[in-house]
């Protein structure tokens, strides 16, 4: 069975120094899926943390993920978030 086809957009990105290289950033999130003539649709925020590297280079240090929606139609799996 082919996999979903889905489109995944992200906006309201805000981005604030919380310390020496540390950043903390929120966004807003919503994905779609369209599958055997069924479509879903879930939406959310996503929290990251990111601290700066000793090279200069910024890496993802924690990930939070928020789900919105008030029904959640089966199972959901990554794709979906």
């Amino acid at each position: 069975m082919p996999l979903a086809r889905t489109s995944h957009m992200i906006g309201s990105v805000q981005v604030e120094q919380t310390g020496e290289g540390e950043f903390f950033a929120t966004s807003a999130w919503i994905t779609t899926s369209f599958k055997q003539k069924k479509t879903k649709t879930f939406a959310g925020q996503y929290e990251h943390k990111i601290r700066q590297q000793a090279d200069g280079s910024l890496k993802i240090a924690g990930k939070k993920i928020i789900v919105i929606n008030d029904l959640i139609p089966g199972a959901m799996d990554f794709y979906n978030i």
